[in-house]
């Protein structure tokens, strides 16, 4: 067998991103769908299932499924769930039998969990107490006293909703999670889905400072970005490769190209997020996590912005099948060997 220097070193080589995809998330959704839309249309026996966890609105959902995906769909917030399927009523009848609306938070646990619910894009779970755009936590907060927009909702395992929802017949070709700094418990619910490499193409969001903060990692500690990294090992360990999209920054933020911010501060006018692009880390994923806190910290420090900085990544299983036809099928499978 190998001695274990060279098995250390063949983990350490793994930890990494295969590329870079110059794309944002929702061309790189479109650009998957028309992958599997090809996919059924070549083979008609081929029903694929597409996942979006943390709708807010309708709209890719209801993409997915003109797309002839079956389309199963999760928003937690009340507010947010009734807008998604006022949405869906409005498409025709064909598409919306395609469509499967779940009003439940994705979790590590079956159960109730405490959600902010205002209907905007950045409710959460966990909400008492909580505010992410100053990234602090009132601890006062008693269960007696819940905000108006903090509400209970239903929370359950993404492997559990699979396995009673989605046929065994049905491949899964891509889940999109978008669920504000909660996906280190998505992802531990989905953990099953993972390890089989069951979902073809996964595209989250990944934002360290927002996972750490719904983690209660402390921002100076040297726990950050355990939860983030996490994810990405045991993607990697179930044959997954990884690829990096944008960099992205809330408006607020000096550094953001359309920055709603006047009077910048002398040492960062012209100072934008695309400049530094070329030198995030992608050989190594607790580099690479740490380089979201370094932006923050040495290249844009902003005394009035607390959010940080995300990308978002596309995990792509061993066993996902495509022909490439698209910029970001292509991008992918250009990289996949490396």
């Amino acid at each position: 067998g190998k001695s274990s220097d060279a098995v250390a070193t063949a983990v350490a080589t793994a930890a990494r991103f295969n590329g870079d995809i110059g794309e944002g998330a929702d061309k790189v959704w479109a650009d998957l769908l028309k992958e599997g839309a090809q996919l059924m249309k070549n083979n008609e026996q081929t029903t694929l299932a597409a996942m979006e966890v943390g709708m807010h609105r309708a709209t890719q959902c209801i993409e997915a499924a003109r797309s002839n995906f079956e389309a199963y769909c999760l928003e937690p917030s009340p507010i947010s769930f009734r807008r998604c399927e006022a949405g869906v009523q409005k498409v025709e009848k064909e598409v919306q039998d395609r469509i499967h609306l779940f009003n439940i938070a994705a979790g590590d646990s079956s159960g109730m969990v405490d959600f902010s619910s205002s209907g905007s894009t950045g409710d959460m779970v966990g909400g008492v107490g909580s505010n992410m755009w100053t990234m602090t936590k009132n601890q006062t907060t008693n269960n007696n006293n819940k905000s108006k927009n903090v509400v209970e909702v239903q929370s359950a395992r993404l492997d559990d909703v699979i396995a009673e929802n989605i046929p065994p017949s049905t491949d899964i070709f891509i889940a999109k999670i978008d669920v504000q700094g909660f996906e280190p418990h998505v992802f531990g619910g989905l953990s099953n889905s993972i390890k089989n490499a069951q979902i073809m193409f996964l595209l989250f969001e990944y934002w360290p400072k927002g996972m750490d903060f719904i983690m209660d990692e402390p921002f100076d500690g040297d726990g950050i970005c355990k939860a983030s990294v996490k994810i990405l090992e045991d993607l990697l360990a179930a044959g997954y490769k990884l690829f990096a999209l944008p960099h992205m920054v809330h408006p607020h933020s000096y550094s953001h190209s359309h920055t709603k911010q006047k009077n910048l501060p002398p040492a960062l006018v012209g100072k934008k997020l695309k400049e530094v692009v070329g030198e995030r880390p992608l050989g190594d994923i607790m580099a690479n996590c740490k380089w979201y806190y370094k932006l923050e910290q040495d290249f844009f420090p902003q005394e009035d912005y607390f959010m940080g900085f995300w990308s978002d990544i596309v995990a792509v299983s061993p066993k996902a099948k495509f022909e490439p036809s698209t910029v970001t099928g292509r991008s992918i499978a250009e990289h996949l060997n490396d």
